[in-house]
């Protein structure tokens, strides 16, 4: 079916202010228009809304050495430094290079004992019946989980300032990246001072982080054991070791990218399942038929023993992706399917649209986890689902994301009930990652022995 290019009339600052109001609305409805949409442009840059695989296929995968990240990569930047979510070019292959190794299976299974023992933890701790703020619950988790499981330590004492610092480039970032014209960094405003404040707090815990990390390795006679310790001992094409400062840009990057994504996947999981009590059963009787919570590793670290489970989390990453828009730019004409994009365009690929998009997804908005049984040959476009981004750009942890999520929702199945408080009110967030608004408020419970029988 060829490519339906469209355009979007109406006043420039207009549609700009109801793009803001809500992201979400407002790039889901265009899609109704057609499949590339162009949209008048507030700062004269050529803008288009991407609906079609074939084009997301092309700015990702088979013509992604002609388009950049740009603009968002700068702003993310401010806060990760030249890390692999922001570097471009030459310098982001050679670190998908010398990253690859710090996220070999291999090195990812063996911290799947530690995350059960983790997720163990931390759920036993909310099974008091109190009302609470589980996104935060989940957030304070997977902190943890990074930090040991990657790291090799433990958040400590650190632990509250990284929450503050966090949500505060995540604030400054989302409005920068939402911005149709943004201030020059160098313009002191409050919340430019208030972000290089948490930075710099930020890349100060990072260089104590991999002080400690060093100094285990030498102990452990320089055999690397996690994913940080592998960094320290990458060495990069002219066989010399990363600097102590690109080490900490790794370490922020997987601090903010590594914890806020799946703390987020497992919050809509909870909602969808207290929404769905069909399927909770069902996925509950797959996880009770494999044993005690203290073997949650050993059968997570093999998605065949859990293939429900494993639909679960598909379909909510296809209703709920973490990364729910990817912002590029054309450095050069892009010819797709007789399309001609121009050189020094912006597009906007939403997964969260691609996703919902009726001409590819049966069904869109309902929550079907059975639509990913037996996937092999899907019946959409590879393109249309890319809950972890695609080509080389696509998320280098996503298997270790995989597997952390089916840990803490296979311990949460096994050990908690729970009730989602006025899921009416549950409303998606479009924030550097796609967040419940306000955070999901639930109330949990330990299983009755009854029930798991």
């Amino acid at each position: 079916m060829p490519i339906q290019r469209a355009r979007i009339s109406g006043a420039s600052w207009s549609l700009y202010l109801k793009f803001r109001r809500d992201p979400l609305d407002f790039l889901l409805s265009s899609a109704a228009s057609g499949d590339l949409i162009q949209l008048p442009s507030v700062t004269g840059v050529p803008t288009f809304i991407v609906h079609h695989p074939e084009v997301v296929r092309a700015a990702l995968a088979t013509h992604e050495s002609s388009v950049v990240k740009g603009k968002s990569g700068r702003i993310l930047g401010y806060t990760l430094g030249s890390g692999l979510l922001t570097s471009e070019g030459p310098l982001h292959l050679a670190q998908r290079r010398y990253l690859q190794p710090a996220f070999h299976a291999k090195v990812i299974a063996d911290g799947t004992e530690k995350m059960a023992h983790l997720a163990v933890r931390h759920v036993e701790s909310w099974l008091d019946g109190q009302p609470r703020n589980l996104s935060e619950a989940l957030l304070d988790l997977t902190l943890d989980i990074v930090f040991e499981t990657l790291f090799g330590v433990s958040v400590g004492e650190h632990r509250q300032s990284l929450h503050e610092l966090i949500e505060e480039t995540i604030v400054y970032s989302t409005k920068q990246l939402l911005s149709a014209i943004t201030l020059p960094r160098f313009v002191p405003t409050p919340s430019v001072r208030r972000h290089v404040r948490a930075v710099h707090r930020l890349r100060s815990i990072a260089a104590t982080v991999l002080v400690e990390a060093k100094r285990k390795l030498e102990k452990a006679g320089g055999v690397p054991e996690n994913a940080l310790q592998f960094m320290v001992c990458a060495r990069d094409e002219d066989g010399q070791p990363l600097s102590d400062s690109e080490l900490i840009d790794h370490i922020s990057t997987f601090i903010i990218g590594g914890h806020e994504t799946t703390a987020n996947l497992l919050s809509w999981v909870v909602y969808l399942l207290d929404q769905h009590p069909a399927v909770q059963r069902v996925a509950r009787a797959e996880v009770d038929a494999l044993g005690a919570a203290a073997d949650v590793a050993t059968w997570t670290a093999d998605g065949r023993q859990t293939p429900f489970l494993r639909q679960v989390l598909r379909e909510t990453l296809r209703l709920y992706p973490p990364a729910w828009t990817i912002l590029r730019e054309t450095t050069e004409p892009l010819e797709v399917e007789g399309i001609l994009l121009p050189a020094k365009a912006s597009l906007i690929l939403s997964p969260y649209c691609l996703h919902r998009n009726p001409k590819y997804f049966d069904h869109p908005e309902a929550f079907l986890p059975e639509r990913f049984a037996g996937t092999e040959d899907p019946p959409w476009p590879k393109f249309a689902y890319i809950p972890f981004g695609a080509g080389g750009r696509t998320c280098i942890g996503n298997t270790y994301a995989q597997l952390e999520a089916s840990i803490v929702l296979g311990v949460l199945l096994q050990k908690a009930e729970w009730a989602v408080q006025r899921p009416e009110d549950v409303v998606a967030d479009p924030s550097v990652s796609l967040r419940v608004r306000r955070g999901l408020h639930a109330v949990l419970y330990p299983r009755s022995r009854e029930e798991r029988v």
